[in-house]
């Protein structure tokens, strides 16, 4: 694993601000083959083979996805994001790299999107290292935006994906997500759930500090990824004894019940390619190792997509990133759909 705190301060002396987050990501890149010596690829592209749109079994198609930094030979992958508030400056002679260079930042605002932007990095990382496509990996927020350090009040639409200080993610499955009051033209394009595996303590650190007002305060965010942070949660989750929604800093946590956990380890483990699994009502006994009860033969609801306290099997299938369709009562067979892509 990189020291990422050591390269964010050295980077610091050199840039203390950048113009865009892809200046950012340059800089950044220049600066690790500078201090490590390690080859580093930027846009590096990662190809998955996704679910077709609908329910055809055919026509799969590729589709892409971009790390924003890849060290090849380490295995490291880092994910960059640089919010910014309106804020002029201009660096002094001395600055060797940027001698009376100006900067004007814009006002980019929408915070609930940053969060929940930053907080996909982090799940997309946890895919590539569980999967063993990348040892470690990084997700970096770099900001003069206070509102992404400070507590969100519990009734915020977006307080899931509070990043405040001091958070901690437990060592369990995180669900993430919009509050039901949320307007849709605020979820478009990201109203899907985010469910983090790993155990994370947030903790902002400073960066520069370039003028007296707020927004001349710059500091960053880092999260780190690792095999074992990555898996923690599914080992963790298999031995829950009993299956609660609870709320814990300002964020919902989902429990596993200990009574699904096997469905749940089944369908986690299938191939990445595998979109859909059609079974039978007999092999989900086979896999949990008893019988279902009867209601699930008898009423239909029983393998609806619900997630209440009184569903744990559907919060099995759920939190593990599918959903039931096509349930035949009387040929006793149901279908399972992958819903959350492979890649978050």
């Amino acid at each position: 694993m990189l020291d990422i705190h050591a390269l964010m301060q050295g980077l610091a002396e050199k840039r203390p601000v950048f113009h865009s987050e892809a200046d950012f990501q340059f800089a950044l890149a220049w600066h690790i083959r500078e201090r490590t010596n390690e080859p580093v690829r930027l846009e590096w592209m990662i190809t998955e083979t996704q679910p077709p749109t609908g329910r055809t079994k055919s026509g799969r198609r590729k589709r892409r996805r971009y790390l924003d930094l890849w060290l090849p030979k380490a295995g490291v992958a880092v994910e960059l994001k640089y919010k910014t508030r309106r804020f002029d400056y201009k660096t002094d002679s001395a600055n060797v790299d940027l001698p009376e260079e100006s900067f004007s930042l814009r006002e980019q605002g929408a915070e609930d999107h940053g969060r929940y932007d930053f907080l996909k990095d982090v799940a997309r990382l946890e895919y590539l290292v569980d999967r063993r496509i990348a040892q470690c990996g990084i997700a970096i927020l770099l900001t003069n935006d206070w509102l992404y350090r400070d507590r969100k009040s519990p009734d915020a639409i977006d307080v899931d994906f509070s990043l405040h200080d001091g958070r901690c993610f437990p060592r369990e499955p995180t669900t993430m997500q919009w509050a039901e009051n949320a307007a849709k033209r605020t979820t478009a394009g990201r109203n899907a759930p985010i469910v983090l595996n790993g155990e994370y303590a947030l903790k902002w650190h400073p960066y520069r500090q370039l003028d007296e007002r707020a927004r001349g305060r710059f500091q960053y965010l880092a999260v780190e990824v690792t095999r074992d942070s990555a898996r923690a949660a599914l080992r963790g989750a298999m031995v829950r004894p009993v299956a609660t929604r609870v709320s814990r800093s300002g964020c919902t946590i989902l429990t596993m019940a200990t009574k699904y956990r096997r469905l749940y380890k089944r369908l986690v483990l299938l191939s990445a390619n595998e979109c859909e699994w059609r079974t039978t009502f007999s092999e989900v006994e086979s896999i949990l190792g008893y019988s279902l009860p009867s209601s699930a033969r008898t009423h239909r609801q029983w393998w609806e997509n619900d997630r209440s306290r009184h569903r744990p099997q559907a919060k099995a299938w759920m939190d593990a990133g599918w959903e039931t369709r096509n349930v035949s009562m009387s040929a006793e067979t149901v279908e399972f759909h992958r819903v959350r892509a492979t890649v978050p």
